[in-house]
Protein backbone atom coordinates (compact mmCIF):
# COMPACT_ATOMS: atom_id res chain seq x y z
CA UNK A 1 0.00 0.00 0.00
CA UNK A 2 1.09 3.24 -1.46
CA UNK A 3 1.78 6.46 1.45
CA UNK A 4 1.04 9.76 0.66
CA UNK A 5 4.40 12.06 0.00
CA UNK A 6 4.64 13.57 3.45
CA UNK A 7 4.02 10.62 5.66
CA UNK A 8 6.41 8.90 3.68
CA UNK A 9 9.15 11.73 4.18
CA UNK A 10 8.46 11.57 8.00
CA UNK A 11 8.72 7.67 7.87
CA UNK A 12 11.99 7.94 6.48
CA UNK A 13 13.24 10.76 8.93
CA UNK A 14 12.20 8.82 11.45
CA UNK A 15 13.99 5.79 10.63
CA UNK A 16 16.96 7.67 9.73
CA UNK A 17 16.75 8.96 13.48
CA UNK A 18 16.71 5.78 15.09
CA UNK A 19 19.51 4.14 13.16
CA UNK A 20 21.53 7.32 14.38
CA UNK A 21 20.39 6.54 18.09
CA UNK A 22 22.06 2.71 17.00
CA UNK A 23 25.06 3.80 15.39
CA UNK A 24 25.99 6.38 17.92
CA UNK A 25 25.30 3.51 20.76
CA UNK A 26 27.55 0.93 19.27
CA UNK A 27 30.28 3.50 19.12
CA UNK A 28 30.03 4.87 22.67
CA UNK A 29 29.70 1.09 23.49
CA UNK A 30 32.88 -0.03 21.61
CA UNK A 31 35.29 2.55 22.62
CA UNK A 32 35.73 1.76 26.22
CA UNK A 33 38.89 2.05 27.83
CA UNK A 34 40.73 -1.08 25.96
CA UNK A 35 40.93 -1.25 22.48
CA UNK A 36 38.21 -3.62 20.99
CA UNK A 37 39.15 -6.64 18.75
CA UNK A 38 38.74 -5.16 15.15
CA UNK A 39 37.23 -7.44 12.82
CA UNK A 40 37.64 -6.91 9.36
CA UNK A 41 34.75 -7.18 6.66
CA UNK A 42 32.11 -7.81 9.04
CA UNK A 43 29.70 -5.46 7.65
CA UNK A 44 26.50 -3.73 9.65
CA UNK A 45 24.07 -3.07 6.57
CA UNK A 46 21.57 -0.63 7.27
CA UNK A 47 18.14 -0.65 5.49
CA UNK A 48 16.66 3.22 5.18
CA UNK A 49 13.48 2.76 3.44
CA UNK A 50 12.72 5.75 1.07
CA UNK A 51 9.24 5.63 0.52
CA UNK A 52 7.62 7.81 -2.57
CA UNK A 53 4.77 8.51 -4.23
CA UNK A 54 6.00 6.26 -7.25
CA UNK A 55 7.01 3.51 -5.38
CA UNK A 56 9.23 1.94 -2.88
CA UNK A 57 12.86 1.11 -2.96
CA UNK A 58 15.90 -0.26 -0.68
CA UNK A 59 18.83 2.11 -0.38
CA UNK A 60 21.43 0.31 1.44
CA UNK A 61 24.32 2.19 3.12
CA UNK A 62 27.50 -0.09 4.41
CA UNK A 63 28.79 0.93 7.76
CA UNK A 64 31.79 -1.86 7.70
CA UNK A 65 34.17 -1.08 10.96
CA UNK A 66 37.45 -0.26 9.31
CA UNK A 67 40.18 -3.22 10.19
CA UNK A 68 42.04 -0.72 12.48
CA UNK A 69 39.18 0.00 14.64
CA UNK A 70 39.13 2.13 17.41
CA UNK A 71 42.81 -0.16 18.04
CA UNK A 72 44.56 2.64 15.65
CA UNK A 73 45.50 4.98 18.09
CA UNK A 74 48.51 4.88 20.42
CA UNK A 75 47.17 5.11 23.68
CA UNK A 76 49.44 3.58 25.51
CA UNK A 77 53.05 4.96 24.29
CA UNK A 78 56.29 2.91 25.65
CA UNK A 79 59.18 6.05 24.91
CA UNK A 80 62.03 4.58 27.44
CA UNK A 81 65.16 4.69 26.29
CA UNK A 82 68.24 1.73 27.25
CA UNK A 83 70.21 2.22 30.17
CA UNK A 84 71.64 -1.13 29.47
CA UNK A 85 71.44 -3.35 26.23
CA UNK A 86 71.94 -6.24 25.36
CA UNK A 87 71.65 -6.97 21.81
CA UNK A 88 74.58 -9.49 21.57
CA UNK A 89 72.89 -12.83 22.06
CA UNK A 90 70.96 -13.23 19.58
CA UNK A 91 71.88 -13.52 15.38
CA UNK A 92 69.31 -12.85 12.50
CA UNK A 93 70.47 -15.78 10.60
CA UNK A 94 68.76 -18.89 9.84
CA UNK A 95 71.28 -21.16 10.66
CA UNK A 96 72.28 -19.49 14.33
CA UNK A 97 68.55 -19.67 15.31
CA UNK A 98 67.87 -19.37 19.07
CA UNK A 99 66.14 -22.95 20.05
CA UNK A 100 65.14 -21.07 22.93
CA UNK A 101 65.21 -17.80 24.07
CA UNK A 102 64.81 -17.46 28.68
CA UNK A 103 63.10 -13.65 29.00
CA UNK A 104 63.00 -12.81 32.61
CA UNK A 105 61.17 -10.17 34.67
CA UNK A 106 63.99 -8.61 37.21
CA UNK A 107 64.52 -6.26 39.79
CA UNK A 108 67.13 -3.85 39.79
CA UNK A 109 68.62 -4.98 43.76
CA UNK A 110 67.48 -8.96 42.95
CA UNK A 111 71.51 -9.94 42.09
CA UNK A 112 71.60 -12.72 44.02
CA UNK A 113 68.13 -14.43 42.00
CA UNK A 114 69.77 -13.75 39.02
CA UNK A 115 72.61 -15.65 39.86
CA UNK A 116 70.31 -18.34 41.21
CA UNK A 117 69.00 -18.77 37.64
CA UNK A 118 71.96 -18.48 35.54
CA UNK A 119 74.03 -21.16 37.99
CA UNK A 120 71.16 -23.56 38.72
CA UNK A 121 67.59 -23.99 36.22
CA UNK A 122 68.56 -21.30 33.07
CA UNK A 123 72.17 -23.19 33.28
CA UNK A 124 73.29 -24.62 30.08
CA UNK A 125 74.03 -27.68 31.86
CA UNK A 126 70.25 -28.24 31.86
CA UNK A 127 69.72 -28.86 28.29
CA UNK A 128 70.43 -31.70 25.95
CA UNK A 129 73.14 -31.21 22.54
CA UNK A 130 69.77 -31.10 20.82
CA UNK A 131 69.07 -27.77 22.43
CA UNK A 132 72.34 -26.28 22.33
CA UNK A 133 71.46 -22.84 21.85
CA UNK A 134 69.94 -21.46 24.71
CA UNK A 135 70.07 -17.62 25.90
CA UNK A 136 69.15 -15.81 28.78
CA UNK A 137 67.72 -12.26 28.83
CA UNK A 138 66.86 -10.09 32.43
CA UNK A 139 64.65 -7.16 31.90
CA UNK A 140 64.11 -4.61 34.19
CA UNK A 141 63.75 -1.03 35.02
CA UNK A 142 65.36 2.01 36.58
CA UNK A 143 67.06 2.57 40.04
CA UNK A 144 66.98 5.23 41.93
CA UNK A 145 70.55 3.86 43.96
CA UNK A 146 73.57 4.62 42.45
CA UNK A 147 75.07 2.10 43.71
CA UNK A 148 72.33 -0.45 42.63
CA UNK A 149 73.15 0.61 39.26
CA UNK A 150 77.05 0.90 39.12
CA UNK A 151 76.30 -3.14 40.41
CA UNK A 152 74.01 -3.64 37.20
CA UNK A 153 77.04 -2.09 34.79
CA UNK A 154 79.60 -4.52 36.11
CA UNK A 155 77.24 -7.43 36.02
CA UNK A 156 76.07 -6.49 32.53
CA UNK A 157 79.77 -6.53 31.62
CA UNK A 158 80.25 -10.09 32.92
CA UNK A 159 76.94 -11.67 31.62
CA UNK A 160 75.89 -9.34 28.64
CA UNK A 161 72.70 -10.25 29.54
CA UNK A 162 70.89 -7.71 31.12
CA UNK A 163 68.55 -5.37 29.17
CA UNK A 164 67.21 -2.22 31.41
CA UNK A 165 64.69 0.62 30.50
CA UNK A 166 64.35 3.79 32.13
CA UNK A 167 60.60 3.36 33.67
CA UNK A 168 61.16 3.45 37.04
CA UNK A 169 61.05 -0.10 38.49
CA UNK A 170 58.14 -0.66 41.01
CA UNK A 171 55.32 -2.81 41.34
CA UNK A 172 52.87 -0.99 39.51
CA UNK A 173 55.10 -0.46 36.35
CA UNK A 174 55.28 -4.49 35.48
CA UNK A 175 53.36 -4.19 32.40
CA UNK A 176 56.22 -1.81 31.32
CA UNK A 177 59.01 -4.41 31.84
CA UNK A 178 56.41 -6.53 29.93
CA UNK A 179 56.07 -4.00 27.16
CA UNK A 180 60.01 -3.71 27.03
CA UNK A 181 60.64 -7.24 26.41
CA UNK A 182 58.40 -7.62 23.71
CA UNK A 183 59.50 -4.54 22.36
CA UNK A 184 63.17 -5.91 22.55
CA UNK A 185 62.05 -9.37 21.16
CA UNK A 186 61.06 -7.82 18.02
CA UNK A 187 64.16 -5.56 17.49
CA UNK A 188 66.62 -7.56 18.72
CA UNK A 189 65.91 -11.25 19.30
CA UNK A 190 62.88 -12.24 16.73
CA UNK A 191 64.63 -15.41 15.14
CA UNK A 192 63.98 -18.32 18.00
CA UNK A 193 61.76 -21.22 18.01
CA UNK A 194 60.30 -20.38 21.34
CA UNK A 195 59.86 -18.34 24.47
CA UNK A 196 59.80 -18.89 27.95
CA UNK A 197 58.85 -15.78 29.99
CA UNK A 198 59.61 -16.47 33.74
CA UNK A 199 59.71 -14.37 37.09
CA UNK A 200 63.42 -14.49 38.64
CA UNK A 201 61.69 -16.25 41.48
CA UNK A 202 61.13 -18.99 39.47
CA UNK A 203 61.96 -22.27 39.73
CA UNK A 204 62.03 -24.88 36.20
CA UNK A 205 62.16 -28.45 36.13
CA UNK A 206 63.73 -27.84 32.29
CA UNK A 207 64.23 -31.92 31.57
CA UNK A 208 60.48 -32.55 32.08
CA UNK A 209 59.78 -29.01 30.86
CA UNK A 210 61.28 -30.47 27.14
CA UNK A 211 59.55 -33.75 27.59
CA UNK A 212 56.02 -31.99 28.06
CA UNK A 213 56.95 -29.77 25.08
CA UNK A 214 57.82 -32.66 22.84
CA UNK A 215 54.44 -34.15 24.03
CA UNK A 216 52.51 -30.88 22.99
CA UNK A 217 54.42 -29.25 20.11
CA UNK A 218 56.59 -31.46 18.84
CA UNK A 219 59.62 -29.32 19.82
CA UNK A 220 62.36 -29.01 18.95
CA UNK A 221 61.55 -30.24 15.63
CA UNK A 222 58.47 -28.11 15.41
CA UNK A 223 57.86 -24.22 16.17
CA UNK A 224 54.96 -23.39 17.92
CA UNK A 225 52.94 -21.37 15.78
CA UNK A 226 50.53 -18.84 17.91
CA UNK A 227 50.77 -20.57 21.03
CA UNK A 228 50.66 -19.68 24.93
CA UNK A 229 51.31 -22.83 27.37
CA UNK A 230 50.41 -21.93 30.39
CA UNK A 231 48.23 -22.18 33.75
CA UNK A 232 45.38 -20.67 32.27
CA UNK A 233 43.34 -18.51 33.98
CA UNK A 234 40.10 -17.78 33.40
CA UNK A 235 36.62 -16.45 35.24
CA UNK A 236 38.74 -14.28 37.23
CA UNK A 237 37.54 -10.85 38.28
CA UNK A 238 38.94 -7.42 39.63
CA UNK A 239 39.64 -7.03 43.29
CA UNK A 240 37.56 -4.41 44.71
CA UNK A 241 38.38 -3.97 48.46
CA UNK A 242 40.27 -1.17 49.61
CA UNK A 243 43.66 -1.50 50.97
CA UNK A 244 43.71 -5.20 49.35
CA UNK A 245 47.34 -5.32 47.45
CA UNK A 246 45.63 -6.71 44.51
CA UNK A 247 43.08 -3.95 44.63
CA UNK A 248 41.74 -2.51 40.80
CA UNK A 249 39.64 0.53 40.89
CA UNK A 250 37.05 1.14 38.17
CA UNK A 251 39.21 4.09 36.69
CA UNK A 252 41.34 1.65 36.29
CA UNK A 253 39.38 -1.37 35.11
CA UNK A 254 35.94 -0.66 34.49
CA UNK A 255 34.94 -4.36 33.24
CA UNK A 256 33.41 -6.77 35.49
CA UNK A 257 36.33 -9.76 34.83
CA UNK A 258 39.47 -10.39 33.51
CA UNK A 259 39.99 -12.04 29.94
CA UNK A 260 41.61 -15.20 29.49
CA UNK A 261 45.24 -15.00 30.69
CA UNK A 262 48.45 -16.94 31.63
CA UNK A 263 50.00 -17.13 35.14
CA UNK A 264 52.63 -15.41 34.69
CA UNK A 265 55.51 -16.84 35.99
CA UNK A 266 56.24 -19.02 33.86
CA UNK A 267 54.84 -18.80 30.10
CA UNK A 268 56.02 -20.42 26.93
CA UNK A 269 55.00 -18.20 24.08
CA UNK A 270 55.03 -18.64 20.19
CA UNK A 271 57.73 -16.02 19.12
CA UNK A 272 55.44 -15.29 16.42
CA UNK A 273 53.04 -13.58 18.59
CA UNK A 274 55.31 -11.36 20.11
CA UNK A 275 55.44 -8.24 17.08
CA UNK A 276 51.71 -8.15 16.45
CA UNK A 277 51.18 -8.32 20.54
CA UNK A 278 54.04 -5.09 20.95
CA UNK A 279 52.07 -3.34 18.35
CA UNK A 280 48.70 -3.78 20.10
CA UNK A 281 50.28 -3.30 23.88
CA UNK A 282 50.61 -0.16 22.26
CA UNK A 283 47.15 0.70 21.35
CA UNK A 284 45.56 -0.90 24.60
CA UNK A 285 45.46 1.31 27.84
CA UNK A 286 47.95 0.80 30.09
CA UNK A 287 46.92 -1.87 33.07
CA UNK A 288 49.55 -2.46 35.65
CA UNK A 289 48.86 -6.20 36.23
CA UNK A 290 51.11 -7.76 33.57
CA UNK A 291 49.46 -11.13 33.68
CA UNK A 292 45.79 -9.60 32.80
CA UNK A 293 47.56 -6.91 30.18
CA UNK A 294 48.56 -9.85 28.47
CA UNK A 295 45.01 -11.48 28.20
CA UNK A 296 44.08 -7.72 26.79
CA UNK A 297 46.48 -8.16 24.04
CA UNK A 298 45.65 -11.66 23.31
CA UNK A 299 42.40 -11.37 22.95
CA UNK A 300 42.75 -8.53 20.48
CA UNK A 301 44.46 -11.09 18.22
CA UNK A 302 43.40 -11.62 14.41
CA UNK A 303 44.54 -14.66 14.75
CA UNK A 304 43.20 -18.52 15.96
CA UNK A 305 45.64 -18.41 19.20
CA UNK A 306 45.74 -22.11 20.54
CA UNK A 307 45.79 -22.22 24.40
CA UNK A 308 47.43 -25.18 25.88
CA UNK A 309 46.92 -25.64 29.37
CA UNK A 310 49.83 -26.73 31.55
CA UNK A 311 48.18 -25.79 35.26
CA UNK A 312 48.93 -29.35 36.56
CA UNK A 313 52.46 -29.01 36.47
CA UNK A 314 52.88 -25.15 38.34
CA UNK A 315 52.95 -25.19 42.20
CA UNK A 316 52.49 -20.93 44.39
CA UNK A 317 54.34 -21.08 47.49
CA UNK A 318 57.07 -23.35 47.53
CA UNK A 319 58.64 -23.21 51.09
CA UNK A 320 60.92 -26.33 51.05
CA UNK A 321 62.53 -28.22 48.13
CA UNK A 322 59.73 -30.99 49.09
CA UNK A 323 57.26 -28.70 47.99
CA UNK A 324 58.70 -28.76 44.46
CA UNK A 325 59.76 -32.34 44.05
CA UNK A 326 59.60 -35.29 46.51
CA UNK A 327 62.01 -37.47 44.67
CA UNK A 328 59.48 -39.52 43.78
CA UNK A 329 56.29 -38.76 41.61
CA UNK A 330 56.21 -35.16 41.80
CA UNK A 331 55.21 -33.99 38.20
CA UNK A 332 55.92 -30.10 38.61
CA UNK A 333 57.74 -28.36 36.34
CA UNK A 334 57.32 -25.09 37.13
CA UNK A 335 57.62 -23.61 40.57
CA UNK A 336 57.21 -19.76 42.32
CA UNK A 337 59.40 -19.56 45.06
CA UNK A 338 58.01 -16.16 46.68
CA UNK A 339 61.41 -14.18 46.93
CA UNK A 340 62.63 -17.43 49.01
CA UNK A 341 66.25 -17.25 46.93
CA UNK A 342 67.76 -20.04 49.52
CA UNK A 343 64.96 -22.42 48.60
CA UNK A 344 65.56 -21.45 44.94
CA UNK A 345 69.26 -22.49 44.92
CA UNK A 346 68.30 -25.36 46.45
CA UNK A 347 65.61 -26.47 44.58
CA UNK A 348 67.85 -25.05 41.27
CA UNK A 349 71.00 -27.34 42.47
CA UNK A 350 69.01 -30.33 43.42
CA UNK A 351 67.79 -30.47 39.85
CA UNK A 352 71.10 -29.36 38.12
CA UNK A 353 72.45 -32.42 39.80
CA UNK A 354 69.14 -34.95 38.82
CA UNK A 355 69.62 -33.75 35.48
CA UNK A 356 73.19 -34.11 35.53
CA UNK A 357 72.52 -37.75 36.07
CA UNK A 358 69.93 -37.91 33.53
CA UNK A 359 70.39 -39.04 29.65
CA UNK A 360 69.02 -35.64 28.51
CA UNK A 361 72.93 -34.15 28.86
Amino acid sequence: MKMNRMSGWLYTHFLQSQLLFVLGDLESSSSNMFCQPAYPSTAVILFVLLVFLDGVYINMVNTSVPATSNCSTIINPHNFGYRINSPQPCSREIKDRLDLLVWIHSAPGNTRKRSVVRETWANRKHFPASIDKVKVIFFLGDTKSTKIQDGLYYESELYRDIVQETYMDSYKDLTYKFMSAMKWITHYCPNTKLILKADDDTVVDTRLMLQQLAKSISYPENTAINTFLCSIMSGGKPIREKDNKWEVTLEEYPRSDYPKYCSGYAVLISPGLIPTMWELSLRTKYFWIDDVFLGLVAEQMHVYINWISLGSHYTLGVHKPEDFHDGQNNSYIFGHTAHRVFVQYKIGSMLLAKNNDSDIT
